[in-house]
């Protein structure tokens, strides 16, 4: 269809189903996804019209904000990890995990807060003993679960950022959350989970969505060895300022 349209300077839906012999609405749903990947642009001199645009011009459209948008988390990420920096030769201990974890602060195991449900600028001071307890002790289940935050970055870290993002995605995949469960619970967006979701089935063979479901239950330790046995050696996962953070324990 793109090939067909490139003959002429200006046309209409009419006009490539006069030329191809589809069905208008056929034409008027492919030259749709086709102005989607930017191929395909209004005439500035004849709105009613279409013109094409060569492929390199529509992949540097598409490309161009995603390329912006990897440059601005990069940027952030790295503002993190300065602000980090500071912190660590003070003393601080810093460890990620994978699997979301709410904001929280205790102060000398006596007093907690926490955030408050449905609003995020919203705080909650607890100094019921018992409550402090129990959330200290969730606290330190997850941080013996999570991993030393890497201060140096590059190829080997972000490898490794994936392979364990993808071993993250696995055992909750496996504990049955959905898509959007899962993308909120490791801090991405839908559409970058189902990325690694597909990069999952592939690897494990899995022809739909069904398959990918037995398969992890049927092999569940052997699907996340295999995610873990993929992390380079010697090199804790890379985390980009999305990835949920445990909040850093004072010293003593």
């Amino acid at each position: 269809m793109y090939k067909c349209a490139a003959r002429f300077l200006r046309f209409s839906v009419a006009d490539l189903a006069a030329e191809t012999g589809l069905p208008e609405a056929e034409v008027e749903s492919v030259l749709r996804r086709l102005t989607a990947l930017r191929l395909l642009r209004r005439s500035t001199a004849h709105p009613d019209l279409l013109t094409t645009v060569s492929p390199e011009s529509a992949r540097e459209q598409v490309t161009r904000p995603m390329l912006q948008q990897i440059s601005l988390l990069q940027a952030d990420a790295d503002r993190l990890r300065d602000q980090l920096d500071q912190l660590v030769p003070l003393g601080a201990e810093i460890r990620t995990l994978g699997d979301g974890f709410n904001q929280l602060i205790v102060f000398d195991r006596e007093v907690a807060v926490i955030q408050l449900r449905g609003n995020p600028l919203g705080a909650a001071l607890i100094r019921d003993p018992h409550a402090v307890d129990f959330i200290v002790a969730a606290f330190e289940r997850a941080w013996a679960a999570a991993v030393p935050f890497p201060t140096a970055h590059g190829r080997a870290q972000a490898i490794a950022a994936s392979e364990n993002i993808k071993a993250d995605i696995v055992r909750l995949l496996t504990a049955g959350d959905e898509d959007k469960a899962v993308a909120r619970r490791v801090g991405m967006s839908i559409r970058t989970c189902q990325r690694h979701i597909t990069e999952i089935m592939n690897r494990l063979g899995a022809r739909n969505r069904v398959q990918l479901g037995h398969l992890l239950h049927q092999q569940e330790a052997t699907a996340s060895a295999y995610f873990d046995s993929t992390r380079p050696s010697g090199s804790g996962p890379a985390v980009s300022a999305s990835h949920s953070a445990c909040q850093a324990e004072s010293p003593g």
